[in-house]
């Protein structure tokens, strides 16, 4: 005879009972782990051990570049949960979390401070716990941006010690905020703004002559690139 002993939500068996020589097909339903218990009429039981993994599941790691965001999708029915607590088990300096704790289905941002690895748990009140692995990347090196592999969006000309405006439209990405960040040639230019919650211009100073590349992020996640030459 067979049961599943524990995890009896992350695999089913295809028989419990066998009176011969047999294959058992064993079913995973979701992402856990589960241990089968065979007993024979001898008096001699055997356990199995079995993980259930998910490769399909694009949440399981994240890249994220420092001082950028993406977002972890949490579905609670997915694992019949009605809460779900988050937390950062490794590389808690690399990284950030806008939620520990959800009771709805709901997007967590998960913010890169610095380059390194991390690893976020999530615990639903059902019992199950599911992770995700971290890596923050700096590209924020100059020399590895190559000018001509963005689509520029706009290209603007400013002076030293002078500003120029920049119109962010939030209604035409159908967003709710940007967020901005310089990405290369950081000691050329600075910032009015790095967030906008309204459709409004930044102004984009000049510091010394050289050329940057602004980054525009869309809560819908579309992306903007600005080139800015700023000249002496």
């Amino acid at each position: 005879t067979l049961s599943i002993t524990s995890g009896s939500s992350y695999i089913t068996l295809s028989k419990t009972s066998v009176t011969g020589n047999s294959k058992v097909k064993v079913t995973g339903k979701k992402e856990g782990s589960a241990t089968i218990k065979i007993k024979y009429d001898s008096g001699d039981t055997e356990y199995v051990y079995v993980e259930v993994v998910d490769d399909d599941d694009d949440e399981d790691e994240l890249e994220i570049e420092v001082g950028d965001y993406e977002y972890i999708e949490i579905d609670l029915d997915d694992y019949d949960a009605d809460k779900a607590t988050l937390s950062i088990t490794s590389g808690s300096s690399y990284i950030t979390l806008s939620k520990t704790s959800v009771t709805g289905n709901s997007k967590v941002k998960v913010t890169g401070k610095k380059e390194g690895s991390a690893t976020i748990k999530i615990k639903y009140d059902s019992g199950d716990t599911e992770y995700v692995y971290v890596e923050v990347v700096d590209d924020d090196d100059d020399n590895e941006y190559d000018y001509n592999d963005f689509d520029y969006e706009d290209e603007i000309d400013v002076d030293v010690d002078d500003y120029e405006t920049y119109y962010i439209n939030l209604e035409k990405h159908d967003a709710t905020d940007a967020e901005i960040s310089i990405i290369s040639g950081k000691s050329y230019i600075s910032l009015g703004k790095i967030k906008v919650t309204t459709s409004e211009n930044i102004k984009i100073y000049g510091d010394e002559e050289g050329e940057s590349i602004i980054k525009i992020k869309y809560s819908t996640g579309e992306i903007d690139y600005l080139w800015i030459e700023v000249n002496d």
